[in-house]
C-alpha cells in the first residue's frame, strides 16, 4: 500500500525539516516503518491551506497518471477554514494566506528561488496580500468561509470517486469538520440555506470521528505552541494507522 498525505505543519511537521522534508517524527513518516505500506508521499506544508490541500492532491494524480490506486490511499487533514490562496499571474505560482499580510506561503514547488528572487515575488505580490487581507477583514464571514470549505471538500470527494482513490479525510480540529458546524452554537452557518445544501453532498462517512488536536491532547509542543510534539504525532500516526487498516483491511 502506498499513502500520499496532505494538509499543513500538524502533518508536514512545525519544525526540523530539511531541504523541505518533513522530519522523521511525523505522523506520515512514522507510516513509512510499516511493513505493509510501501511508501509515503508527504505533499503538507507549514501553514498550507484547505485550498492548497485540494489543489496539489489533484495535481499529483493528475501527474502521477501510472498510480495504481487500488494500491493508495490519500490521507487529507483538514487546515482551519480561514486560510485561503490565490494564483499569482505574473510569478505564475500560488500564494497562500496563513494570518496577516506578511504571513503567507509562496508555493514555488521544485524550482529554486534565491533570495532576490523571493524578495522580487514578495514585492510583486504586495498589491495583491493587502487586497487578499482587507477581503478577510471587511468581507468573509463564517458563512462565506464555510460555504468555501464544503466546496473544497465536494471537490475532493468527487474527484477521488470518479478516478477511484481510497480517501481518508481528519480534521486539524473540531472546526475543521464539516458537522461541527450544524451545532445550535453555530446556527448562522447551520440555517444558511447554501450552507445546508453543500453539507447534503459531503460524504462524512470519508472523514475520521475524531480531530488531531483531540487525539494528541496532552502532547503539544508546549502551553503556547499547539503543534503535537513527537509523541502527539506517535498517537496520531497510530490511529490514521488503524483506520487505514480498518477501511481497507490491509
Amino acid at each position: 500500500m502506498k499513502l500520499v498525505t496532505n494538509g499543513c505543519s500538524f502533518t508536514f511537521g512545525h519544525k526540523g525539516s530539511v531541504d523541505s522534508q518533513a522530519p522523521n517524527w511525523v505522523w506520515p513518516s512514522r507510516l513509512n516503518d510499516m511493513n505493509d505500506i510501501t511508501k509515503v508521499v508527504n505533499l503538507a506544508v507549514e501553514g498550507g491551506s484547505m485550498d492548497r490541500a485540494v489543489r496539489t492532491s489533484i495535481e499529483y494524480f493528475e501527474k502521477n497518471k501510472g498510480i495504481d490506486v487500488n494500491d493508495t490511499v490519500l490521507v487529507v487533514q483538514h487546515p482551519t477554514p480561514n486560510r485561503g490562496e490565490w494564483f499569482n499571474i505574473e510569478n505564475k505560482l500560488w500564494v497562500g494566506y496563513v494570518t496577516t499580510i506578511e504571513d503567507v506561503l509562496y508555493d514555488i514547488g521544485v524550482t529554486k528561488h534565491t533570495k532576490e528572487d523571493l524578495d522580487k515575488i514578495k514585492t510583486d505580490t504586495e498589491t495583491e496580500r493587502k487586497v487578499f487581507d482587507q477581503y478577510k477583514s471587511f468581507v468573509e464571514s463564517d458563512i462565506t468561509e464555510i460555504i468555501k470549505y464544503f466546496k473544497n471538500i465536494i471537490l475532493l470527494q468527487t474527484y477521488c470517486k470518479q478516478k477511484g482513490i481510497k480517501l481518508l479525510q481528519v480534521g486539524l480540529s473540531a472546526r475543521c469538520l464539516p458537522r461541527f458546524h450544524f451545532k445550535e452554537s453555530r446556527q448562522t452557518v447551520s440555517n444558511n440555506i447554501f450552507c445546508k445544501e453543500l453539507y447534503k453532498m459531503i460524504d462524512e462517512s470519508i472523514i475520521c470521528d475524531r480531530f488531531l488536536t483531540e487525539i494528541a491532547k496532552g502532547n503539544e509542543e508546549s502551553p503556547e505552541d499547539g503543534h503535537p510534539n513527537e509523541a502527539g504525532h506517535d498517537l496520531i500516526f497510530r490511529y490514521i494507522y488503524n483506520e487505514i487498516k480498518k477501511r481497507w483491511q490491509i
